[in-house]
This record gives C-alpha cells, sequence and structure tokens, in this order.
C-alpha cells in the first residue's frame, strides 16, 4: 500500500521467473468522491491475508 494520507493505492508483486508489479487505481478519501469504504475494504483483505500467512 502507498498513501500520503488522503489518497492510497494498492501495488501487487507477482513472482516469476521476472518479477511483474500491478497497481490498482488511485483510491481518494476526499469529501467529493470517498471511497474510504473501497480501502478499508482491501486493508480487511490485506489483514485476513496476513493472519493466515503467519
Amino acid at each position: 500500500m502507498v498513501t500520503n494520507g488522503g489518497n492510497f493505492m494498492f501495488v501487487k508483486l507477482q513472482i516469476q521467473e521476472f518479477p511483474k508489479y500491478e497497481l490498482s487505481n488511485v483510491f481518494s478519501l476526499l469529501p467529493r468522491d470517498n471511497q474510504l469504504y473501497d480501502v478499508l475494504q482491501a486493508l480487511k483483505r490485506l489483514g485476513k491475508i496476513a493472519i493466515e500467512y503467519y
């Protein structure tokens, strides 16, 4: 996850012979296009993955 506090972007690494990165859309928490629920949903999923992995 990359953030500046108001915008969020998620980065996914695909482990292959040549590693490949994929970038998500930029999610904004500004009032006019509040995407807080989208960001929270992604963080919740990452939390579940982390708990299962460790």
